[in-house]
């Protein structure tokens, strides 16, 4: 089963829509079987009634995501017929999530967030630090899809386009999502001035990695994480927990939300432990259990601040990573240049 992610859009899907967009991005709509499977441990979206496109073999279909009126991974096909709606790309609710499978390395993005400003040279050699580089214009722009990762802000973060430096706005404030400020008349006069300005306060990173072979990413998010549920999350999307040593690999070149307090739920050996990717008040990379126990709120769960940041490692031990790896070269020779160069490095 080769990785699968998913976002919900401002804009309504079409199966023939959806199908365009997941080649875009160098990836495939999902099977059935595949959706079923990461919904074994429950809704991707709880309390919601929401359907993604998908194929039943070489039949369209289209399968629950939420559990409001459906059981999650129910195929509508199964219900008795392809939903009327399934060709009206119109925003309905329910048909405004996109998930695609494969084309993991072309949407790996990361996003860090602390009180550190950024200067364009200085969070492009922090992303080379995390193994990866700066996205490109168009990469985040079709991850974005419209919505903005930091509703109701201001925020911009540098991004490569073309052979030029800019800066891309990843809130909704004042400016449309994804938008370029090259596009709105020039570039930044502060592009180059890293202090902490409020605007300049996040870094975006194409294709982290952790060690050879050991794509990472991270995103801090609103609900705080449990051990366990953290492992299980990881595992659903195609990967699994970073080791303490690849955490500290992945903060060589400083922490990942400056200025913060923030553990991410990690592993040493057999055992468990949650590492620090923040610098207050303990040093990028430091073990929970090195400062003397594993901590005690672990489990409990909820926001609590320290505890919001997923990591997820796709490596050489994670066996979907080997057969999406398997399956892009035995179909890179039969890829089209145009969509081979879409977001290729």
């Amino acid at each position: 089963m080769s990785s699968i992610s998913f976002r919900k859009t401002k804009n309504g899907w079409s199966h023939a829509g959806a199908v365009k967009e997941a080649k875009r991005q160098g990836a495939r709509l999902p099977k059935l079987k595949e959706i079923k499977k990461l919904c074994k441990n429950g809704a991707l979206y709880p309390g919601q009634d929401l359907w993604v496109p998908c194929f039943d073999g070489d039949k369209k279909d289209w399968a629950q995501v939420g559990d409001a009126n459906h059981k999650p991974g129910v195929s509508h096909v199964s219900l008795g017929a392809y939903p009327s709606w399934g060709g009206d790309g119109t925003p309905q609710g329910y048909n405004q999530v996109l998930l695609v499978a494969g084309g993991f390395k072309k949407t790996n993005l990361s996003f860090g967030r602390g009180k550190k400003g950024w200067a364009y040279d200085d969070a492009a050699k922090a992303a080379k630090a995390q193994g990866g580089k700066l996205p490109k214009l168009r990469q985040l722009q079709r991850f974005m899809n419209g919505t903005a990762i930091y509703p109701g802000e201001d925020l911009w973060v540098p991004v490569r386009n073309g052979d030029q430096k800019d800066w891309a706005q990843v809130g909704d404030k004042h400016h449309k999502p994804g938008v370029s400020h090259r596009a709105l008349g020039a570039y930044p006069s502060w592009g180059g001035d890293g202090t902490a300005q409020g605007y300049n306060q996040c870094l975006v990173v194409f294709d982290a990695h952790c060690g050879k072979k050991k794509a990472v990413s991270y995103q801090k998010g609103k609900d705080g994480w449990k051990y366990s549920e953290a492992k299980r999350e990881a595992r659903r999307r195609g990967g699994r927990l970073p080791s303490v040593q690849e955490v500290q690999t992945l903060c060589q070149g400083g922490a990942l939300f400056p200025g913060q307090d923030i553990w991410v739920p990690a592993t040493d050996g057999d055992k468990k432990d949650w590492c620090q990717v923040g610098n207050k008040p303990h040093k990028p990379g430091q073990s929970h259990v090195k400062l003397g126990a594993y901590p005690g709120w672990a489990e409990s769960g909820g926001n609590q601040g320290y505890n919001t940041v997923l990591m997820v490692v796709r490596g050489k031990k994670c066996k979907r990573y080997k057969k999406e790896k398997k399956d892009d070269s035995s179909s890179s020779s039969s890829s089209s240049s145009s969509s081979s160069s879409s977001d290729s490095e």
